[in-house]
């Protein structure tokens, strides 16, 4: 059984999961695959939409931002 199923709202439990899953927006996961004649960006240049000092990964997110 996975914790994160215990939280109680149905939102957070759907975020929770795109994060494991790396099913989420954030601009790692974003601009990593090539899609729409768009180029690759660099893990590097994925920068926090909110913050804009740290790259943009789930721990970011959760932890930092």
């Amino acid at each position: 059984f996975h914790h994160y199923l215990r939280l109680r709202s149905a939102k957070h439990r759907r975020v929770l999961t795109r994060m494991v899953l790396s099913s989420h927006s954030l601009a790692v996961e974003c601009r990593r695959w090539k899609e729409r004649g768009k180029p690759i960006v660099p893990r590097e240049w994925c920068l926090c939409r909110f913050c804009g000092t740290d790259i943009a990964d789930p721990p970011h997110a959760m932890f930092l931002c």
